[in-house]
């Protein structure tokens, strides 16, 4: 039922797209915070979660500070009222979808870039890494900001994910976009990236990186390093897409979309496929995307009011193929099998646990909570 929902969730998106109906956004949004936020037990990380959560905060009077600041927030606001583990889910993904909503607003199709914005992490980020989904939506608000407004938001993302704090280089690649050596300045910047994940990785090799990291993130990568995702290598069909509109925006001519969006949408295309090297990098890709949401959302709008029906398809194209990835994915894919309503269920989530583990394990034996837990 899931892969279902899911589906027609990003069709019905699509087919809204080139309204501007502000009362059909706050619809869109709302039905698609509904499916977001009301399975139980969807994915894998939740069940790390939910066994802090009870360990740590269930029925616990004081703050406690186990993951970032704003997230153990969270966690502690829903211990101290003893609700269930759901109500992490519900109100991280409230925070986030209202983020997103403000966001969005500031487009002309603003329902088209709100299905940017889920087709590209909505299923990734919000229903599995939580708390990077919520920092994102809240940077990519952040990123319509200036100045000190822009530092208050982006440091909130980053007390809720640590990665957020890339976000702060947001406004040098825009100078770096805006300038009249735009494309040198975004082969430079793709060279530089490149060398920082070759360091990275070196220092990763001799533990070095150990020396500078707060040892739970040092933890975190190292885990990374050993069950071989550091080194994700080889061709996909996320590199064939990432490939695909790169060449796209760099071909769009520059009275199509602005300079500055289109570069940055490029970089973040071939960082997509920079990070496979290092695949703990691809988390920080995701700050880059308010250059890509931008790039296209204003070619669209420009593409509606010229009639370029060629360019609004292969827009259409472009984006439902990635929200379309997901349902392609082994590993997604038997999540959204397992889709069930926490609202119809009995809530019991040692229960559910046990299903998600047994349906995961018989696809990836080596997930590492699942394997020491059954």
């Amino acid at each position: 039922m899931g892969v279902l929902l899911y589906v027609s969730l990003i069709l019905f998106l699509a087919i809204c797209s080139t309204s501007t109906s502000r009362f059909l956004l706050i619809c869109c949004v709302f039905v698609t915070f509904l499916f977001s936020s009301s399975p139980i037990g969807f994915g894998y990380d939740w069940l790390n979660y939910n066994l802090v959560y009870q360990e740590f905060y269930f029925a616990y009077d004081n703050y406690r500070l186990v993951y970032e600041p704003l997230f153990s927030l969270i966690l502690s606001f829903c211990g101290y009222f003893s609700l269930p583990f759901q109500w992490v889910i519900i109100v991280s993904q409230a925070v986030a979808y209202f983020f997103i909503y403000k966001f969005v607003g500031n487009f002309k199709y603003s329902i088209f870039a709100f299905l940017c914005c889920y087709s590209l992490f909505g299923l990734n980020l919000l229903n599995e890494q939580l708390r990077q989904g919520v920092a994102l939506s809240i940077f990519l608000f952040a990123s319509t900001k200036t100045g000190r407004q822009f530092f208050i938001y982006t440091l909130m993302a980053a007390l809720f994910h640590y990665s957020a704090i890339i976000g702060f280089a947001y406004p040098l690649l825009k100078k770096a976009f805006s300038s009249r050596n735009a494309l040198f300045n975004l082969i430079l910047v793709v060279v530089l990236s490149q060398l920082a994940l070759l360091i990275f990785i070196e220092l990763m090799s001799t533990g070095l990186a150990e020396l500078f990291l707060p040892s739970f993130l040092a933890t975190k990568v190292r885990q990374y390093v050993l069950s071989g995702m550091f080194s994700e290598t080889g061709f996909s069909f996320g590199v064939l897409v990432n490939f695909a509109i790169a060449i796209f925006l760099l071909l769009i001519s520059k009275s199509k979309t602005d300079v500055v969006n289109r570069f940055g949408g490029i970089f973040y295309s071939i960082f997509a496929i920079q990070s496979r090297s290092v695949f703990f990098f691809y988390r920080f890709s995701y700050f880059f995307l308010p250059f890509f949401i931008s790039a296209f959302s204003n070619f669209l709008e420009i593409s509606v009011r010229k009639n370029f029906k060629v360019n609004i398809l292969i827009i259409f194209l472009i984006i439902i193929s990635l929200g379309l990835k997901p349902v392609f994915s082994t590993l997604t894919r038997q999540y959204l099998l397992d889709y069930k309503f926490y609202w119809t269920s009995n809530g019991d989530f040692d229960e559910r646990e046990r299903v998600v583990c047994r349906n995961l394990l018989a696809l990836d034996p080596s997930l590492d909570y699942c394997a020491r837990r059954y």
